[in-house]
């Protein structure tokens, strides 16, 4: 994103990049973060993580798979 050339410009809210947040995150402090819904899982990586997160946290109420049916 290119800086603005007006006064307000510094108002304009900084969004961070996303991706770099979770890489700095789990390099850092050994966070990490997965989206279940993102395709750069294939189905036996997205189920392992998924029946851990189920086991230690319970099951998500807003938690809609594209394997699963609504």
């Amino acid at each position: 994103m290119s800086t603005p050339k007006c006064a307000l410009g510094r108002l304009l809210p900084n969004t961070p990049d996303l991706e770099e947040v979770k890489r700095r995150g789990y390099y850092e402090d050994g966070i990490l973060v997965i989206d279940m819904r993102r395709d750069h899982m294939d189905w036996t990586e997205r189920e392992i993580f998924r029946q851990w997160a189920e086991k230690r946290y319970r099951k998500p109420k807003a938690f809609t798979s594209r394997d699963e049916k609504t």
